[in-house]
């Protein structure tokens, strides 16, 4: 069921930010803030083992603002966060 979380999430910030023109915003919330930090980090690792370019890349380049700073800052947690474990 993890598995299956992490590829539609995987799919969806593709297709909501590097696959189109524009970024669509409300995905990126929605996964930020509604999956756990351990979700979170499968899914960075999955994203660059699969695109060859970083989730904290990808966020900073689609939001030239704060939110692309704060995706970044989750990003890192994330990883951070389970090598603390």
């Amino acid at each position: 069921m993890l598995r299956k979380k992490i590829n539609y999430n995987l799919m969806n910030w593709l297709l909501s930010g590097p696959a189109i023109e524009g970024t669509d915003e409300i995905v990126y919330v929605n996964i930020f803030s509604l999956r756990n930090f351990v979700h979170l980090n499968e899914v960075a690792k999955l994203y660059e083992a699969t695109y060859g370019v970083s989730l904290s890349s990808v966020v900073t380049t689609e939001f030239a603002n704060d939110m692309g700073n704060a995706c970044a800052s989750i990003c890192k947690y994330c990883h951070l966060s389970i090598l603390n474990q």
